[in-house]
């Protein structure tokens, strides 16, 4: 084994270039592929968050305690509402300011907005917020029930776009930088066929180039794979910075990008014929 492990080395290092060359495809090409996974994972996560955590927001247009206590009332005996908080037009003033950081009343002659009434529901599928929201819009004293539709829509089409033309112009990257990663192996083996020959003149067997082939794809696999993990992390911390939100930690980074380039790498071997059967 040690004697494959020579040949295989020494075959990389014969062409450092090519051999410089396929490691940074198989890193594009692996960035690519477990990047887009990665980043509908990430998405779907933090779309999940947002329905877990979703409050719907029943804005009431009578002031009065009398009808928030009624509307309250019905909708705790509701099958379908999980908990309710209710909040007077001074509670939501309130709130409104310690978020922004500022006092209003020094802008604003009356208080502009209406209590409200936050629910959770039991479910929190599309489906079933837009039938509560069409239900209780309907009911005497709500002026509206808002929920974050238009993030909900983004996160949708965001997800969307990475498995739709996003992700087939991705592919298609990773499918030629994987092309080129095969082209790279078949010179690099053809660069040291005459070496090669000689040894199988001397006593190596056939099988032996074999397995020197797959140590050489190996070797290719595992560093573009660390290289490909260092560029979906840098990704992912960027895009934190960027949106200012932290977002959930991809699983297995490391493993998974290796695993990829790995394989990626093996099946690049279809480019270049066996050295035992092109010899």
């Amino acid at each position: 084994m040690s004697l494959l492990l020579r040949l295989a080395l020494r075959t990389l290092v014969a062409r450092p270039t090519l051999a410089l060359l396929a490691v940074l495809l198989l890193a594009l090409a692996t960035s690519l592929v477990y990047g887009l996974y990665v980043s509908v994972d990430v998405l779907s996560s933090l779309r999940s968050s947002l329905l877990n955590e979703l409050a719907i927001e029943v804005e009431l247009a009578d002031a009065g305690d009398s009808t928030q206590t009624s509307i309250a009332a019905r909708l705790t005996q509701r099958s379908d509402v999980a908990s309710i908080q209710s909040l007077s037009a001074l509670d939501v003033l309130n709130e409104v300011e310690q978020d922004m950081g500022e006092s209003l009343r020094d802008v604003l002659t009356e208080n502009p907005f209406p209590p409200i009434i936050r629910v959770r529901l039991n479910s929190s599928s599309q489906p079933a917020i837009e039938a509560f929201q069409s239900e209780i819009e309907r009911w005497p004293g709500v002026l509206h029930v808002v929920y974050p539709k238009e993030l909900w829509q983004k996160f949708d089409n965001w997800i969307s776009a990475l498995r739709g033309r996003t992700g087939y112009v991705a592919l298609a990257f990773a499918i030629g930088s994987w092309v080129l990663v095969g082209l790279s192996l078949r010179a690099m083996l053809r660069n040291r066929s005459g070496a090669w020959r000689l040894l199988l003149l001397l006593g190596l067997r056939p099988r032996e180039l074999e397995v020197t082939q797959l140590l050489i794809e190996l070797f290719l696999g595992l560093l573009g794979g660390l290289i490909a993990s260092g560029v979906v992390f840098t990704a992912w911390t960027l895009a934190q910075w960027l949106l200012a939100t932290p977002l959930p930690m991809p699983g297995a980074i490391l493993a998974g990008s290796t695993v990829v380039a790995v394989l990626l790498a093996i099946l690049a071997g279809v480019w270049a014929p066996r050295p035992a059967k092109e010899l």
